[in-house]
Formats: structure tokens, sequence, C-alpha cells
């Protein structure tokens, strides 16, 4: 994700390098082969195929052959801006995944260095408007006026699978790591009365072995990592609304109260947004009770997708400096590496 929006920085950059030039520059030829020439660099078009975004869409993934033809040490993302065209309408870059368990992307081959002379398969994708009409791809050099077009056809490419989507090896690269969110009480009686609506950032793991059970570990802003707010042993099961199947918890507890089997139930198909798990459920400790709900995404991933009143409210000024500068998370909520 880190690096989608880095691309999107160099867009930025080479549209405004783009308009600078525009009354000097040359229109884009369209490709008469495979080989597209572009000032610094060689691209030889590989192929391409229709894959699964992180939000369930077609996207078309391009293969190509980046062959650095500079003076200097170049990476793709560095070197080349690929844009897709569909009827006339952009295409977003699309987040294609190949392993769950660690994020990784077709797009990060992008980021791999090339001597001069020396060749690099890469990869680019975007979210598809439909699986019909005809895809223009147009390749511009960030630094330089020419560009180059590819025109290809989704209809005529292959699905291919871009991680694993059968047996439990898919569940546990989707559930298990880091995560990141927060939890709110609401229906508040006796004792916790005046806490209605109150809410606290919060972070977990998930830790879940090749027979689909393991550990979901919690902790807020007054716990840490080694006295958490939860401690609940897990089932993963294949069955439910989505591909990402059911997290069940087989006991433990929350806070100061013991959970019973099967007392959290996650099912993340059944969300509005991608990579999301909602975990709800009522504390009950004689008259004092209490209904939560616990929001969870990925540590590393943006919530840009979410109104503002839905993100934690330690996103801004905590979350997003951490995983910008690349931090794993850390084992209490607002610690920052020591310098």
């Amino acid at each position: 994700m880190k690096q989608i929006h880095r691309k999107g920085l160099c867009c930025l950059l080479a549209a405004l390098m783009l308009l600078a030039l525009a009354p000097w520059g040359k229109a884009g030829a369209a490709a008469t082969s495979d080989l597209l020439e572009l000032e610094d660099c060689q691209l030889q078009y590989r192929g391409a195929c229709i894959m699964e975004d992180a939000d369930g869409k077609d996207a078309m993934v391009l293969t190509l052959d980046f062959t650095n033809t500079g003076k200097q040490d170049a990476a793709y993302l560095w070197t080349v801006l690929e844009t897709g065209f569909q009827n006339g309408t952009a295409l977003e870059a699309a987040a294609v995944y190949t392993d769950y368990a660690t994020w990784e992307s077709v797009i990060d081959s992008q980021l791999v260095n090339a001597s001069p002379g020396e060749t690099v398969r890469v990869q680019a994708a975007f979210t598809l408007l439909s699986t019909d009409a005809s895809v223009e791809v147009v390749f511009q050099q960030l630094i330089g006026t020419k560009e180059v077009r590819l025109h290809i056809s989704p209809a005529t490419l292959s699905r291919e699978t871009a991680a694993n989507a059968d047996g439990p090896n898919a569940l546990l690269s989707w559930w298990n790591g880091s995560w990141y969110g927060w939890w709110t009480m609401t229906d508040c009686t006796g004792s916790y009365q005046n806490m209605e609506g109150q809410w606290w950032d919060i972070c977990g793991t998930i830790e879940v072995g090749e027979d689909c059970t393991g550990t979901l570990t919690l902790w807020d802003e007054d716990y840490t990592q080694e006295s958490p707010t939860a401690l609940v042993p897990i089932r993963l099961d294949a069955a439910g609304a989505g591909e990402f199947g059911t997290m069940t918890s087989q006991g433990g507890w929350f806070t100061d109260m013991s959970l019973d089997s099967g007392a959290w139930v996650s099912d993340p198909g059944l969300l509005d947004y991608p990579q999301l798990i909602h975990i709800a459920g009522d504390y009950e400790m004689e008259d004092n009770t209490y209904h939560y709900d616990i929001y969870l995404r990925p540590w590393g991933v943006y919530w840009d997708d979410m109104d503002e009143a839905a993100l934690p409210y330690l996103y801004h000024d905590w979350y997003l400096p951490m995983i910008a500068s690349g931090n794993a998370m850390p084992g209490s909520i607002g610690q920052t590496p020591e310098a």
C-alpha cells in the first residue's frame, strides 16, 4: 500500500512536468510491437492476465521486462509512469497481493534496481471497469517527454490466482499477523453508565497454526502486549460469507470477564470494507453491563476508504507516522521507536 501512495506522488510530479512541457512535447505513438522504447529504458511487453484485487474486483496485471539503458542504476518505479485507460477513463492502480501474510504484491518488483544494461522483470496492475472494453496503457518516462502506448484486450486474457485462495494456507495468510483499530462501549449500565460511547485505539496479534487453531491477543491504550486487554484462543473455519472464512473464539477472556466458547464470531465477508475484522460482544458483571464493538485492520493498511468518524483516535497523530517510517507494530499504543 505504501508503494501505491508513493507512486501517486510520482504521478503528480509527472503531471506537473508534462503541463510545463506541453507546448513543445510530442504526442505518444501507439506501439507497433511488444518492444517499447523510452529515453533511458526499454520495456518488453511479456503478456497480461486477469487477477482479483484486494477488493475482489477484476484487475489486469501486466508483465514487462524493464531494461535500463541509462547511465545510472534505476528502478522501474522511479523511471516509468504507466496509466491505463478504458473508454477514455483513467483506471486506478490495483492492489493485487501475492502473499497476505507479508502483504507482498505484484508491483513490489518495481522497486528492484537495475544497473545500466541490466534487465529486471516487473509487473503493473489496474482495476478494470469491465472485462470487455480494450485497455490503452500509456508509458511515460518520469523525467522526459517521450511516451508510448500499448493496447490490450482483457477479453483475450486468461484468469490467474494471485494468492492461494484454497485450503487452510489462505486462511492463515489472511488472518495471521499484526492488527490495529479501535473499540467502543455502548448501552452502558451500572458503574459503566458514565462511559457510554467512549472508545480506545487497540492493537492485536493473530497467531494460528496449520491446524487452524491459535490465539488472538488484544491490547488498548491502557494495556500492553505483555499485559493485554484480551487473550482468546480461536479457531479459523473456511466456511463463511467470503473467501477468508470465519474466526470463532474458543474461550479466553476480555478485560476481567471470561468468554464462553463461540462468544466471538467474526466473518469479514459480511462487511462493506476489505481487510476489516469486526468483533462484537456483551459484558455482564452483576448489574454492570455494556455492549462492545472492536474493529481491526492489518497493521500498515491505510484507512482512506472510511469516513473520518470511523478512524481510530490516534490514526493521524501516531499510526500514520509509524507506518510511514516503516515501523513494526509496537507492544504498547503511543510508543515510538527510540532515536
